[in-house]
């Protein structure tokens, strides 16, 4: 149980240490009378079988008994996975930490504390069942604005939270909600995360090209509401000899438009229909269905193949971020839900609108940026230049691959790759506030959108921003060599000719989407100790619907373990 004098320390390994009390005085050691206890000249000190009894306590380092904390919570993230036994990392040497409550403290620490003989390994007191942390210092949550500071301060915090990204800043909103102090601690210098925006001659850019869902059930517990522009001339799936258009709002101009043949008007019918049904379907209706991949299913559920590899699959693509549709069918089925019930939206103002609002309704001083952590405990967090942050409890709020480095043996799911292009074009799209989605595989493009046709704060008074997502083996590929293969695909996919529109700025992100292979395993626990917890959408979702989601989760656990009901009510997710 967490305590202010117990902690679980991960970092640089270092030799165990017991402590074991020596001898008191006028007191003589098993032997013969007189005899040294370190044993005959020339050999080294040897640690007696027994501890003896009372006096002061002297140290001596064995050989480690048994899992360490980390072992123990690696393996129940790998079991949890299905991949068997996790072992501790190579050249990791355990360090036995227990807790005792009030009473223990870190054993690695050298301090005294109760001790009890177990196997000739002496070892702390296990603390009692039901102890729970204790209570925490309340604090009101200050009315005022959200202030990034670079220096920071020393005040020691309830929690820590480490990551200022949408998952970080929504954990730290429903604890600072609950009455606990919190510290952010982001090592860039800007909140956001993979949510950032940038500002470039005007246009604002998001790094990533992640779509809203209006509505969507995870914004009921954000501390406002969050203006969205909805996509109200849907999706536009263009073949090469047919065009789809689906998801369009009911006054847009092209509304129940049908194909130019019979055969896409047929294909259009069946999309509308069907996408509606799924619409109205329970969760547990959806949940009953084999689960396969997003593309053996496909082909399994007596889809007509015309529809299925013309207009499903790249649909799918681009709402997964999966070009392989390896993704398990459950989540698909979700996402394709999803977009049935509302539709896609950008954010108004670019993606950063969502980490700024959470930010925004933080404590003054409550994110400190330009803060790097190395290491990590349930009551502190060292970082790279400022020192250490003290606290009771700690968040992981970051990437997995940074998590997993702050805790070796945290699980780290395989990543896919996106690469985003944002162009500032002279004249508007022809095709409106749509996303269009290449159904031909014309080149690495798999989707684009007039973003300023959406949201037009985007981009300058008359001008044009058109932003677009490569996906697969052609995302790593280099900005000269994607944009000028990509320019004529953009051309035929908007309409216009692209031979003049302006490069603006290439994102690449080589981790960019969690890959959630079939059997989805669901959301993943946010607690791995007392005093410790973890969230982001590589426990969930991918996406910031994910980040939501675990980061209320990880809340509702903190406080469950301190004691603090009722929790904030967790909600769950939706892919996309």
């Amino acid at each position: 149980m967490l305590g202010p004098d117990r902690a679980i320390r991960f970092g640089p390994p270092t030799p165990p240490q017991h402590s074991l009390p020596a001898p008191r005085p006028g007191r003589q050691t098993r032997g013969k009378p007189g005899a040294d206890p370190s044993g005959p000249p020339g050999r080294a000190p040897v640690a007696p079988s027994r501890a003896p009894r009372g006096g002061r306590h002297a140290t001596f380092v064995p050989p480690c008994p048994g899992p360490c904390a980390l072992t123990r919570y690696a393996r129940r993230e790998r079991v949890a996975s299905g991949s068997g036994i996790a072992r501790a990392p190579s050249g990791h040497q355990h360090r036995r930490t227990h807790t005792q409550g009030s009473q223990g403290i870190d054993t690695a620490a050298g301090q005294p504390r109760r001790q009890r003989r177990h196997g000739g390994v002496v070892r702390a007191d296990r603390p009692p069942r039901g102890r729970r942390i204790p209570p925490l210092t309340r604090t009101d949550p200050s009315p005022g604005g959200h202030v990034l500071q670079r220096r920071p301060h020393r005040d020691p915090s309830d929690v820590v939270i480490i990551g200022a990204g949408p998952a970080g800043l929504a954990a730290a909103y429903h604890l600072s909600t609950a009455g606990l102090t919190v510290t952010v601690l982001e090592a860039a210098d800007h909140v956001g995360g993979r949510m950032a925006t940038e500002e470039l001659d005007g246009f604002r850019l998001d790094r990533a090209a992640h779509l809203a869902l209006p509505g969507y059930p995870a914004r009921a517990q954000l501390p406002g509401p969050l203006p969205t522009r909805r996509l109200t001339g849907g999706i536009v799936l263009r073949g090469t000899t047919h065009q789809h258009r689906v998801g369009e709002a009911a006054d847009h101009p092209a509304a129940g438009s049908g194909g130019r043949s019979l055969t896409s008007a047929f294909d259009q019918i069946w999309l509308r229909a069907n996408l509606a049904r799924l619409g109205r379907l329970p969760d547990a209706r959806l949940r009953a269905r084999p689960e396969l991949t997003a593309a053996a299913a496909l082909g399994s559920r007596g889809i007509p193949a015309r529809i299925a590899e013309g207009a499903l699959r790249p649909l799918l693509a681009a709402l997964l971020h999966d070009p392989e549709l390896a993704t398990s069918s459950r989540l698909g089925d979700q996402a394709l839900r999803a977009f049935a019930r509302r539709g896609l939206g950008l954010p108004v103002g670019g993606a950063s609108a969502l980490p700024e609002l959470l930010a925004g309704a933080l404590p003054d001083g409550s994110v400190v940026t330009g803060v790097r952590a190395v290491s990590v405990s349930t009551t502190a967090v060292e970082t790279r230049a400022h020192g250490t942050f003290r606290c009771r409890a700690v968040v992981l709020a970051t990437g997995a691959t940074e998590a997993a480095r702050l805790l070796p043996g945290l699980r780290v799911p395989a990543f896919r790759p996106v690469t985003v292009l944002h162009h500032a074009a002279p004249a508007a799209s022809p095709a409106g506030p749509a996303l269009i989605v290449d159904a031909a595989a014309r080149g690495p493009v798999s989707h684009t959108v007039d973003a300023s046709a959406v949201d037009p704060s985007r981009a300058p008074a008359g001008r044009t921003l058109i932003t677009s997502v490569v996906l697969g083996p052609p995302a790593a590929e280099s900005p000269e060599l994607l944009d000028k293969a990509a320019r004529a695909q953009l051309g035929e996919l908007h309409g216009v000719p692209a031979d003049d529109w302006r490069l603006l700025t290439v994102r690449h992100d080589p981790r960019a989407v969690p890959v959630f292979e079939p059997p989805y395993p669901g959301a993943r626990s946010a607690r791995l100790l007392d005093g410790l917890y973890v969230c982001g959408d590589h426990r969930d979702l991918p996406g910031p619907t994910g980040d939501l989601a675990s980061a209320a989760r990880a809340a509702a656990a903190l406080l469950t373990d301190i004691g603090m009901a009722p929790a904030p009510p967790t909600v769950a997710a939706e892919a996309v």
